[in-house]
């Protein structure tokens, strides 16, 4: 499929709502390197978490409407990437005019204070100065100076509030968003725990142009069917083709795929349009991908406790920081355990996930990071609750079903599921200009689930039918990512330079039981009544192989921004049927390529031009036995 489009690459700032559920959620963190400056008498004070040094001449985009001190103080701080809190002291009954513009934050804090009886001011060596003016009979406070040092971000790396200014999923490269041609969408976690979201679907909710949920049938333990643009989800429960993990695409069966534990997550972004110019083989609406907690030099200590509806309970903890003095060794530990009830009677959930890593710096130019996760979801009493419109919507004989009634079988039911990742992420910077480095991960799902749903109602409005059905499913999935980047000059034109080879294979195996089991008579419920274990109707084996070379430009002169590239791939599959012995094979080869062009505005607006294309081979067999053609 090929996409063109126009858009803006200008940032806004959003208020986002709390989370849908009645959620309470408690955190207790120890921010590293807290700092408190202050001299004997003082009454004001300010506190900053001194993160990552940053160029503090460097312009920021500020838009700070005009409010009462302490508020334009904090929004500030988040948009000049401090974390900043001001005493009362200094702050009370003071009103700002507000700020708006690009400027470098010394700028933009004489602006900020412009008409207000506090002072402020940022020295060359980084330390802000801040004094309450004097009044009549006010007595003048000593100066206060506190460390003032600026959060750089990083594309995979946290975000200080909701707004993220850099991406890697639309380039590969650390690339502001302003500067990428394409439609990106980032969710940072900041906003996560502010919405107290519990999946990956409800953190995507308020994303434009991604529909979260397919099938009917309540909870979907297996994913939350993600579709950006129409595309994704392919109608199973919590399927979805277009997920990625760290740029790497996380595969699985028809069942197990994706669905994993938000709270393990840096930030989720979407990708919108078609991808295949550097994921290879992909859905032409876009992708969703994940960034990992990652290590960190600065110690973090978090704790968290959350409660909600249906006796949902759970406790996490994100720890990490230096192992060694010189911080060449870091590592960092985000867990959780989960049990909850659900609206339906019968169904219970339980999920306990981990998810280390640690982080090896061999030298000024070489750094190893190694990533794993474990995560178990056990679902017990099924969870395909589809129910008749007579008894819900139209009264029955007996009146309505409650929204709690559950026809299925609470012995027979389950989801069982485990999904292990294992991989690592290495650079190596041979000069100023030269960079190399190699993503490789495993990624694992085992499923075993059975579930009982409705057939039909019968025509007395009472008698409903049921069936069983039974998977056990396996995937596994290896790639190598293997990229060189090299940034340059040509004349007026700065290259932003990247080639890579990336291979993938993908194993699965897939094993179905389908059969009639006993009829309930509403409004009762009951466990169904089996004639030995319903018989196996699919039994698969499917391997996949894919390579691709890949190669892109990114050139920026002045405010122009351009962007070409261009992919190769091939792609193989083998499907086995262990029923009726036989097997379909099917060889691909594509192109795809993209265009960009786009102008950066000094106020923060870019609008930009797209081309873009993409390329997905179909697996299986017509009604006549052939191959599907890939779509394209």
């Amino acid at each position: 499929m090929k996409e063109t489009g126009m858009g803006q690459g200008q940032q806004r700032r959003r208020k986002v709502p709390q989370g849908v559920a009645a959620m309470v959620a408690a955190s207790v963190a120890t921010l590293p390197g807290t700092m408190v400056v202050g001299g004997a008498g003082l009454v004001a004070g300010m506190v900053i978490t001194r993160a990552e040094a940053a160029d503090l001449s460097a312009e920021v985009s500020f838009d700070i409407p005009e409010q009462p001190l302490a508020g334009a103080l904090g929004a500030f701080g988040r948009q000049a990437g401090l974390q900043v809190s001001a005493d009362t002291a200094v702050t009370r009954g003071v009103e700002s005019r507000g700020l708006k513009g690009r400027m470098t934050p010394a700028a933009g804090l004489a602006q900020l204070l412009a008409g207000t009886p506090v002072a402020g001011s940022i020295t060359p060596d980084g330390v802000v100065v801040l004094q309450r003016l004097a009044g009549e009979g006010a007595t003048v406070l000593d100066p206060l100076q506190v460390g003032a040092v600026r959060t750089a971000e990083v594309a995979t790396g946290p975000v200080t509030g909701y707004v993220a200014t850099r991406t890697a999923t639309a380039t590969k490269t650390d690339t502001p968003l302003l500067e990428t041609p394409q439609s990106v969408s980032v969710v940072t976690r900041d906003q996560m725990s502010a919405r107290a979201i519990t999946t990956e679907g409800e953190a995507l909710a308020y994303t434009a142009g991604v529909r979260v949920g397919g099938r009917a049938g309540g909870i979907m333990p297996g994913g939350d069917n993600i579709q950006v643009r129409g595309f994704g989800g392919d109608g199973t429960y919590g399927a979805s083709s277009n997920e990625y993990l760290d740029g790497i695409k996380v595969g699985g069966a028809n069942f197990a795929v994706g669905g994993f534990e938000p709270y393990m997550f840096e930030r989720i972004e979407v990708l919108k349009g078609p991808a295949s110019v550097l994921y290879g083989q992909n859905t032409p609406g876009g992708i969703v991908n994940r960034v990992s907690k990652t290590p960190s030099d600065q110690a973090m200590n978090e704790v968290m406790l959350r409660g909600g509806s249906f006796g949902r309970h759970e406790a996490g903890a994100d720890i990490g920081g230096r192992l060694v003095e010189d911080g060449r060794l870091a590592f960092r530990v985000a867990g959780l355990m989960m049990e909850s009830d659900n609206q339906v009677d019968g169904i219970d959930q339980e999920r306990t996930a981990i998810a280390p890593s640690l982080t090896w710096r061999a030298g000024d130019d070489t750094t190893l990071t190694l990533l794993g996760s474990w995560q178990r979801d056990d679902v017990d009493g099924g969870f395909s609750n589809m129910l008749p419109i007579v008894g819900t919507l139209k009264d029955a004989p007996y009146g309505k079903l409650p929204r709690s009634f559950y026809a299925g079988d609470t012995d027979y039911g389950h989801w069982d599921r485990d999904l292990y990742t294992l991989g690592y992420q290495f650079e190596h910077r041979f000069d100023d200009a030269i960079t190399f480095r190699q993503n490789a991960r495993y990624i694992a799902n085992r499923l075993d689930f059975a579930t009982v749903y409705i057939r039909a109602l019968q025509a007395d409005g009472v008698t409903l039918d049921r069936n069983a059905f039974a998977a056990r499913e396996s995937s596994d999935v290896y790639v190598v990512d293997n990229q060189v980047q090299i940034d340059g000059t040509t004349g007026p034109l700065d290259h932003t330079l990247l080639a890579g080879f990336e291979y993938r294979r993908h194993d699965s195996d897939t094993i179905r039981r389908f059969a009639q089991v006993s009829s309930i008579t509403l409004p009762q419920g009951g466990n169904a009544t089996f004639a030995g274990e319903p018989p196996i109707y699919q039994n698969l084996e499917t391997r996949r192989n894919q390579w691709g070379l890949y190669a892109q430009d990114q050139i920026r002169m002045g405010g122009w921004i351009v962007n070409l590239g261009g992919r190769y791939d091939r792609a193989d599959s083998r499907v086995k049927n262990r029923l009726t012995p036989g097997e379909t094979s099917q060889d691909d080869e594509a192109f795809t390529s993209r265009i960009g062009l786009g102008y950066a505005f000094d106020m923060g607006l870019t609008p930009y031009l797209s081309y873009s294309e993409s390329f997905e081979p179909q697996s299986g067999t017509t009604g006549a036995g052939a191959a599907f053609k890939p779509r394209a």
